[in-house]
């Protein structure tokens, strides 16, 4: 019991960040390597749920995009923009380590893409058995031309916020749904 209430206490330190307010370390959880990895678990999880067993019904952005995916040991917090080819870039420093800009991969793959360019990894990769959220972050690329800047972070990161505020009432329909299919009245 305590680790979930735990768990809960650190998902709801995060907060949403304005279309206009920066997206900087002083008003987000921008953890970089340090965030916890049951969190981006239970993201992919979340998307999971939503998209193939609610089909979308909570209307998560991007959830309609998803293709299945097997649940697999990633142990690795990946940047999605390379931190070299970032350092290129003036302020990406206050949003590199933004929830919205990382994810999971196991530490093969974050050796092979360790600096490659966004439109190479995506190019490269979004046909591989990948984590919901590295899906949509790829399809969110791919979609902006191959383009993944501090706008793209910031809705990323306000579209996760918004899928882990939800997560009882995916949750709680996901186990409504289980029991429904051992119904024999």
């Amino acid at each position: 019991m305590q680790r979930a209430d735990s768990s809960d206490m650190h998902i709801n330190e995060y907060e949403p960040i304005a279309p206009n307010q920066s997206l900087c370390r002083n008003n987000s959880m921008s953890d970089g390597v340090r965030t916890p990895h049951f969190l981006f678990n239970l993201i992919d999880y979340l998307y999971w749920v939503e998209r193939f067993i609610h089909k979308s019904c909570h209307q998560i952005p991007h959830t309609d995009k998803l293709k299945d995916f097997s649940f697999r040991y990633w142990n690795s917090v990946e940047h999605h923009l390379a931190r070299k080819k970032a350092e290129n870039i003036d302020g990406a420093d206050e949003y590199i380590d933004n929830l919205g800009h990382l994810c999971l991969i196991s530490k093969g793959a974050n050796s092979r893409l360790n600096d490659r360019d966004v439109k190479e990894k995506v190019q490269t990769y979004k046909n591989k058995n990948m984590g919901a959220n590295r899906q949509i972050m790829y399809f969110i690329t791919e979609a902006h031309h191959f383009e993944w800047d501090e706008k793209d972070i910031r809705i990323h990161y306000n579209d996760l916020l918004s899928l882990l505020a939800k997560r009882a009432t995916i949750l709680s329909l996901q186990n409504e749904i289980r029991w429904q299919c051992f119904d024999l009245a």
